[in-house]
C-alpha cells in the first residue's frame, strides 16, 4: 500500500504498447472472468502509462503528472489507482472490480 503519489510523465509510445497488451489480456483472459487482485491490479501496476491515461478521462485532469496505487483513504479504505494533475490540483480515484 502507498500513502504518497509519485511524480510521473506518461509516454504515448509505451501507452500504445500497453493498450495492445491490455487488449491481449481481455482476449485471452484467465478463465471465465478476470479477477481484480490476480489479473487487473497487477496489469495496471506494470502498465503505468496506460493507468495514467485512465485518469485523464476526468475533464479536470489535462495532463497526468502523478500516480499512486492502493492509496490509503480514511484508515481501512483504499483506492486501487490515483491519477493526478498536480498543476490543477485535480485527482481521479479509481477502483477496479472483477
Amino acid at each position: 500500500m502507498s500513502s504518497v503519489l509519485e511524480d510521473f510523465q506518461p509516454a504515448l509510445p509505451r501507452c500504445e504498447r500497453q493498450l495492445a497488451a491490455f487488449r491481449d489480456l481481455l482476449d485471452a483472459g484467465s478463465g471465465p472472468e478476470l479477477e481484480e487482485r490476480r489479473d487487473i491490479l497487477p496489469f495496471f501496476s506494470d502498465s503505468r502509462d496506460l493507468a495514467a491515461l485512465i485518469g485523464t478521462l476526468s475533464p479536470e485532469i489535462s495532463k497526468a503528472t502523478a500516480i499512486g496505487y492502493e492509496l490509503e483513504l480514511f484508515g481501512d479504505f483504499r483506492c486501487d489507482l490515483v491519477v493526478g494533475d498536480r498543476r490543477n490540483r485535480s485527482y481521479s480515484l479509481i477502483e477496479f472490480e472483477d
